[in-house]
């Protein structure tokens, strides 16, 4: 077995303890045809707009306004068979939607034309042949659309075809003419096309390179009708972005971006259409916009918004204002449009949540006294999606778990997260952009986690903060490194690893590699690398210092050229040559200056991928403060020296995978070799909720059977339970009186506990249930019978009163004498078992005395309705194409429908499973295994247990934790089914006595309380079960620990539980075969049903703690003790089954 390490760290002020889990990993989000890269057109019609794009499937798409669909809004597919490579459109003279596309036909201008009919539909697309005056091998490059003087026209930039050579050229098409004709305009080297309005004239705008500086262009319109000859607009413009609007006069507002990586500064730029001798003018020289939307907005003449490289949106009013603000959103791909109310509307691309619509509401009001400028609406553009698909991402995924100073997750608590460099984050179901400069906060969920997840394309990534501003003294806070299993794998990569990731060209040079690797490594840790510290006053960039050093490491040198790499030791006088060397490479005019190192590893990119005579040679001398790092990198052309002082761990990082792009190695190559696929694992996951689900299967036609017999019995089984009882209590508290609730935690191997571990792989673990979780609405097709419903209601009424008298205050009286032992999850691990069942032996022979009178019903009803309730509860379709696609992704079969018992079984397999590979390194069941139904086995007896404890000790314990602290708000029909009741069942069958499907038996004293003390824990699952039969009706809301008699009867099954678990265990300690790890899971398993109450016994504060601790202490300590007794079983078999081989070959 695999000890993972686990990584936690204490606040400074010791007020906050943080378990962190990071892994590189697969990650699927839901997509549909419209993306973050789709272009989109606005197109103006019938007092609003549509949206006109090609979907990711190739398609011809528009979205547009339908006050017949429920979201407002339908999409549509213009037309599936053309699949071109660029789509315009507008409104014809007609008043029609009309559609042009660029085929597929290279050698010849290949131009089609659709329009949107009366009944709603769309014509087939109509090619617009070229006339004599269109030149031979010439293709469309580019379309644009415009409605100037009440007519659309239509323009294309054609340039030579694929092998020809020539310059590009424009053209406008009279498309609408019975024989189209095309008529010739400028030849012109950009693909800007634009509409815009000069001095009163209607113009066309397009660019050429500017003749003195290549990284400028010159702008020229021609005016309509566009036969004359071009007028130069402006000169010598710097921008990569261009946005034209039309002012009060109608004259056109021309803006221009640069973010900066083209000039000396970023910069917005405007010139005034009615008056083009001004020239451009600056607007703001502090946004890095990349791309820009004009349009006009209330009683301002125009609105400008910005979007800044990091996805920021910005709005800059009135030219040449310099009033703007940032409305904290990050998109892709901005545009305007009129909307309803002739306002203007922006458009953008929110990522993973899709499109959004904003408007100025109120509108800006130039009367008003205070000037006020008016507010934003914003809302999201929701439509039912003609295509659903998953798209693969990779991902860097983080789950931080936080706990008080008493050992509590801090469940619903503020979160302050920063990042050291600007990146887009998926966080609780939202994409936000987090950075150094200003915190996101967010709130934990029920179990004290935060997942942050944060797609990349390199091994590097931005290093996380993360605080809890109620909690922490100021300036204290949590540094995350969510790479360190990468730099952990890297730092001590072995020889035979670097040779199954280079190619084969440097395989006999992998030893060479490895050791600049981890001599590179060396420089940056010390030891282990740390998932999670903390810290106090942190640098303003949130960058770690690379460790500080008395005695530096020694200088190498690392080349990589003519295809063999070679790694050298220098002394502190060759390193200083090496690295002036280098430096003296940066005055030739022939290599690139770049000052800062990061922007270095940019500008060489991808170009290793693709060079022909590469060159990679680097230099490194440590120091006190972190390493002297001198780097000269030839890819044909491209060249790059940099010299200078790394002293932070991203920064040193980062170099660090430029060693395996020297040599060929590139990060879909690193990715598949250290991240978690989802793909290595679905099957095992699938096998395993396969068994689930017919052991689920099975079990609920066995309990009913065992309700019918039981029911025969239940009085006289009743009557004599309790003497029995009570008789073995006296020995029940001697055995546990040297036993705590700490005892069984160990793993076997005593290196670490498996809590450790299991919280070490939560970022994989609970993946899937983070998914579920944040998926839109989920219905559930649940019928049941009207009788049957009314007899549940009865059966609950029955159960209620039973136990809200006496039993009642016993159980109050009870629960404050626990409390009093139950001041953090440490303490309470130090008291003794016998303790606990102390405090209650008296009130569970009190409740062994109110069943006598109560179960024969509750039996006879599920003997007659237990299987039919499976059916249609259990049975029942789940409608939801989000969690079906999640389902269909991890299924390795064909498609098959969605119900609750495949999702809860998929829910708890796929945590099981992923944590059973992880702990154990194989798989708990196979496919072919369940396939052919192989009889359980006393190995497989112990796999199951394993699996019950996982369950028990992940999803069931944030579930139980969420519902006790009220942090799931009215749970979801398919939560309740599929976790609440489902979770706790499979919980129990897994830990079936002699394996699942095995007939009880009841012929020895330990057989009887085996089979008792199993069937005893079915008494809550049963009531919770006729509970939501209840809320299916309508005519129960929330669950039974909302109110005091339903917590009770919870409450008094956990004693019930915690009684025959005691009596089970006095009779396997009588004869020998009783484990401390059975007698921790049967006295703490009840513990969290026992204190149910306590909600409604305490004040809320005193309750939270209470009930917090006790779901800990009970689902966690229970859950591990049968992990340790699952192995013990496993254990003893495989010594067992050695044994036997020894004595068969001996005996041949």
């Amino acid at each position: 077995m695999t000890r993972l390490r686990a990584t936690r760290a204490v606040s400074t002020d010791g007020s906050v303890t943080v378990q962190a889990s990071g892994q590189l990993m697969d990650d699927f989000v839901y997509a549909t045809d419209l993306t973050g890269e789709t272009d989109l057109t606005a197109i103006q019609a019938d007092g609003s707009y549509s949206l006109l794009y090609l979907g990711s499937t190739g398609n011809i798409m528009s979205l547009r306004r339908n006050s017949g669909s429920d979201t407002g809004w339908s999409e549509e597919v213009v037309d599936a068979t053309l699949q071109p490579s660029q789509v315009v459109g507008g409104i014809d003279a007609s008043g029609r939607f009309t559609v042009f596309a660029i085929g597929s036909n290279v050698a010849a201008p290949d131009i089609y034309v659709m329009t949107r009919q009366s009944g709603g539909s769309w014509s087939s697309p109509q090619p617009i042949v070229p006339d004599g005056s269109v030149p031979m091998f010439v293709q469309a490059s580019k379309l644009a659309a415009f409605t100037i003087a009440g007519k659309l026209n239509l323009f294309a930039l054609l340039g030579p075809s694929p092998g020809q050579t020539g310059q590009s050229s424009l053209w406008r098409i009279d498309w609408a003419a019975a024989k189209p004709s095309w008529h010739y305009i400028t030849e012109t080297d950009q693909t800007i096309i634009e509409s815009c309005t000069i001095a009163g004239v209607d113009c066309l705008l397009f660019a050429n390179t500017a003749a003195a500086t290549p990284v400028a262009l010159d702008l020229f319109t021609v005016a309509a009708p566009f036969t004359a000859t071009a007028s130069l607009l402006a000169s010598s413009v710097v921008f990569r972005s261009l946005a034209i609007g039309t002012q009060a006069d109608n004259n056109s507002a021309v803006f221009i971006a640069d973010p900066g990586d083209m000039s000396d500064r970023p910069q917005i730029q405007y010139l005034d259409g009615s008056n083009p001798n001004a020239g451009f003018v600056v607007v703001d020289s502090a946004i890095k916009a990349t791309a820009l939307a004009v349009a006009s907005a209330g009683a301002n003449p125009l609105a400008l918004f910005a979007l800044e490289d990091s996805g920021a949106l910005q709005f800059i009013a009135t030219p040449p204002l310099d009033t703007k603000f940032d409305f904290f959103l990050r998109l892709r791909n901005i545009l305007t449009a009129r909307g309803t109310e002739g306002d203007a509307e922006l458009i953008g691309y929110v990522p993973t949540k899709g499109l959004m619509r904003m408007w100025q509401s109120p509108p800006d009001d130039p009367d008003a006294p205070d000037g006020s400028k008016g507010g934003w609406t914003r809302e999201p553009i929701q439509y039912p999606p003609v295509t659903r698909k998953l798209v693969e991402q990779k991902t860097y995924s983080t789950t931080l778990t936080f706990y008080d100073a008493k050992g509590v997750t801090l469940a619903n608590t503020k979160v302050a997260l920063k990042s050291t460099e600007v990146v887009t984050a998926s966080i609780v179901g939202e994409v936000v952009t987090l950075g150094p400069a200003r915190a996101v906060t967010f709130t934990t969920d029920a179990a004290g986690r935060l997942r942050v997840t944060t797609e990349t394309r390199t091994l590097t990534t931005a290093g996380l903060s993360a605080r809890l501003p109620d909690l922490m003294m100021d300036g204290g806070d949590f540094a995350v490194t969510p790479n360190h299993d990468v730099q952990e794998r890297l730092r001590n990569i072995t020889t035979a690893q670097v040779k199954q990731l280079v190619p084969g060209e440097f395989s006999s040079d992998a030893d060479q590699i490895r050791l600049a690797v981890t001599e590179a490594m060396a420089n940056i840790h010390d030891g282990p690398v740390a998932l999670v510290r903390a810290r106090l006053d942190a640098r303003d960039d949130l960058r770690l210092p690379l460790p500080m050093r008395a005695q530096p490491r020694q200088p190498f040198r690392f080349t990589v050229a003519g295809g063999r790499a070679v790694f050298k030791t220098l002394t502190e006088a060759e390193a200083d040559a090496a690295i002036a060397e280098i430096a003296a490479l940066r005055g030739r005019p022939d290599f690139g200056f770049l000052d800062f190192f990061e922007d270095a590893i940019e500008a060489i990119g991808d170009a290793f991928e693709t060079a022909v005579n590469a060159v990679y040679d680097y230099v490194v001398k440590p120091i006190a403060t972190g390493f002297e790092l001198a780097i000269n990198w030839v890819a044909d052309k491209l060249k790059i020296a940099w010299n200078g002082i790394v002293d932070t761990v991203e920064s040193a990082f980062r170099f660090v995978e430029t060693v395996f792009n020297a040599v060929k190695t590139f990060f879909v190559r690193l990715y598949n070799f250290l991240a978690w696929l989802l793909s290595d694992a679905r099957k095992d996951i699938w096998a395993t909720k396969r068994k689930f689900e017919q052991i689920f299967s099975q079990g609920m036609v066995s309990l009913a059977g065992y309700a019918a017999d039981g029911g025969k019995v239940s009085h006289s089984f009743f009557e004599t339970m309790e003497g029995a009882v009570k008789q073995a209590f006296a020995g029940i508290e001697k055995d546990l009186g040297k036993i705590d609730a700490d005892d069984g935690m160990d793993a076997p191997s005593g290196v670490s506990t498996f809590l450790e571990i299991i919280e070490d792989s939560a970022s994989v673990a609970n993946w899937l249930m983070d998914k579920v979780s944040f998926g839109s609405l989920i219905s559930v097709g649940v019928n049941i019978p009207s009788a049957m419903t009314q007899d549940a209601m009865t059966l609950i009424s029955q159960v209620q009163s039973a136990f809200a008298t006496e039993i009642a205050k016993l159980i109050q009286a009870s629960i404050k004498r626990l409390q009093a032992l139950a001041t953090s999850t440490s303490e309470f691990g130090k008291v003794l078992l016998a303790t606990i069942v102390g405090e209650v032996k008296d009130l569970i022979l009190a409740i062994l005395r109110v069943l006598d009178s109560l179960v024969q019903s509750v039996l006879n009803f599920f003997a007659k309705d237990l299987v039919a309730l499976n059916t249609a509860v259990f049975g029942a379709s789940i409608n939801n194409f989000v969690i079906q696609a999640l389902y269909d992704l991890i299924n390795p079969g064909s498609s098959e429908d969605l119900t609750v018992v495949g999702l809860g079984s998929l829910l708890c397999a796929f945590v099981a499973t992923t944590l059973y590979r992880v702990i154990f390194e194989e798989s708990p069941i196979s496919l072919e295994q369940v396939e052919q139904g192989v009889a359980s086995s006393k190995k497989e007896i112990g796999v199951l247990l394993i699996l019950s404890g996982l369950v028990q000790t992940t999803v069931w314990c944030v579930a139980d934790i969420g519902l006790d602290l009220e942090l799931f708000d009215d749970p979801p029909l398919w939560q309740v089914l599929a976790v609440v009741i489902l979770g706790p069942t499979l919980i129990q069958l897994l830990a079936w006595p002699g394996g699942a499907g095995a007939k009880l038996a009841f012929d020895t004293p330990v057989a009887k309380a085996t089979s008792a003390a199993w069937l005893a824990g079915y008494g809550n699952v049963a009531f919770k079960l006729l509970w939501s039969m209840g809320v299916v009706a309508g005519k129960l809301k929330g669950g039974p620990r909302g109110s005091f008699p339903g917590s009770c009867v919870l409450s008094a099954g956990g004693l019930l539980s915690m009684g025959m678990n005691s009596w089970m265990l006095y009779e396997k300690e009588s004869v020998g075969t009783a484990r401390v790890s059975e007698w921790v899971a049967g006295a703490a398993g009840p513990l969290s049903a026992i204190a149910k109450p306590a909600k409604h016994v305490f004040d809320p504060a005193d309750a939270r703690i209470f009930l917090g601790v006790m779901d800990i202490v009970s689902d966690v300590s229970a859950g591990i003790a049968k992990i340790v007794h699952g192995k013990e079983i496993i254990d003893a078999e495989e010594v067992t089954t050695l044994t036997a081989r020894r004595v068969s070959m001996g005996s041949a």
